[in-house]
């Protein structure tokens, strides 16, 4: 006899009560579609800057166009996932086009990689669901629609996603050590940044500024100042945070 699917049961995705997943869980997503794009096409280098446009086109023959977005579905609307009826697309809204503002390529792969986060993390699940064509909707309506205004954890795990893969960590590694040498000991920005917050009038706690570093890598690795910050304090190697250590005589 055929067994029935348990209803709402996920398979394969170790999503906790919360729907929560691991961050090592997400970069080994990551890094898996880095490792299935490089055997597939041996010839190209494991280098930066990571185009997750052609990583999207590569593997899974989805295309990429910007389009007025935020005209049709609001405000803060960055990013779609179209999946219908064999209709593969991601569109990006023109705000953030780098052709027409290349100040903007960073936020641009940010957010076609965090399309593709929504790919390999959800995608498989609700294209698993006996519901599936009800949930992936009507031809030309989006699957998967992101707002910054929508920030729930679906979004934050294609947020961690995008940043996994357009930063991944050996490269990070390798570029810092490049600059500064095998033996560098991470610096604190702490004060540099409090700088720049006096300077724009900011809050003691905003985290809208950031540091020299953070600008310089982010130009190798064609992502924001704020992404590339946010994986260097990860990683380790730069640190964020007031030193209240006290010296000792």
């Amino acid at each position: 006899m055929r067994q029935s699917r348990t209803k709402g049961k996920k398979m394969s995705r170790k999503y906790d009560e919360r729907h929560r997943m691991p961050n090592k869980l997400i970069e080994g997503l990551a890094d898996g579609v880095t490792s299935q794009y490089l055997q597939k096409y041996p010839y190209r280098a494991h280098s930066v800057p990571v185009s997750p446009e052609k990583i999207m086109d590569c593997l899974w023959d989805f295309y990429v166009e910007t389009e007025d977005l935020q005209s049709e579905y609001g405000t803060g609307t960055h990013g779609a996932l179209f999946i219908y009826d064999g209709e593969r697309r991601v569109a990006i809204d023109k705000s953030i086009d780098p052709k027409v503002n290349p100040r903007m390529l960073g936020r641009y792969n940010f957010s076609v990689a965090h399309e593709a986060g929504h790919w390999v993390i959800h995608a498989p699940d609700m294209l698993a669901d006996e519901n599936a064509p009800l949930l992936l909707g009507e031809k030309g309506k989006p699957t998967i629609l992101c707002r910054s205004s929508n920030r729930d954890e679906r979004e934050r795990q294609a947020d961690r996603f995008a940043g996994y893969l357009l930063m991944p960590r050996d490269l990070v590694y390798e570029a810092w050590r490049a600059k500064y040498g095998d033996n560098s000991k991470a610096p604190n920005v702490f004060e540099e940044l409090q700088e720049l917050r006096e300077r724009f009038h900011l809050p003691p706690d905003s985290r809208k500024v950031f540091c020299q570093i953070a600008h310089d890598f982010a130009a190798t690795f064609a992502v924001s100042p704020e992404a590339m910050q946010i994986r260097l304090s990860e990683l380790g190697l730069i640190k964020l945070e007031e030193d209240n250590q006290m010296d000792l005589f």
